[in-house]
């Protein structure tokens, strides 16, 4: 199912089931071969592509071969010792943070005060499509802003 959906079946060369038979593999195994040299998506390309809208999370949860409602997250969270109050910390993992630099460039911007960053008018101009481009890369609406509040130079206090 999962080969099939990513189109890991396509472009089968009209040769290689005849390469295959010579080999004493039946259409079907040789087709299986065929769609097992593609390389899927890795897992940090699947939730890139989420974001990106170009799959759905029914898509990502194949292509991570994961249960589609996260039903058994906790059962199986709970074999391997965590306790079941943190389950929702390991969903919210899948979101991207930014590195520890531009956080510093955050914080030295004043873009975690949001009283003096609307102060110095640092959410000014916050293009429109900027939370869309942040989401597809992961990133909340409130770190999308951060990055634009830190993106203006402050005035010196000098």
């Amino acid at each position: 199912e999962i080969a099939a959906k990513f189109g890991q079946y396509q472009d089968f060369p009209d040769d290689l089931e005849r390469y295959g038979a010579m080999k004493g593999l039946s259409k079907e195994w040789t087709q299986r071969y065929w769609a097992a040299h593609w390389a899927l998506p890795s897992p940090q390309q699947g939730f890139e592509m989420l974001h990106r809208g170009v799959i759905d999370n029914s898509e990502l949860n194949m292509l991570l071969r994961q249960d589609p409602d996260l039903s058994i997250l906790e059962q199986e969270l709970k074999k391997i010792g965590v306790h079941p109050n943190y389950t929702n910390i390991y969903k919210t993992l899948a979101y991207q943070i930014p590195p520890v630099a531009d956080i510093i460039t955050m914080a030295v911007r004043e873009a975690f005060t949001p009283e003096i960053a609307a102060k110095f008018g640092q959410y000014q101009d916050f293009p429109d499509d900027l939370e869309r481009y942040g989401a597809m890369k992961g990133l909340s609406k409130e770190w999308t802003q951060r990055y634009w509040a830190a993106h203006w130079a402050l005035p010196s206090p000098q």
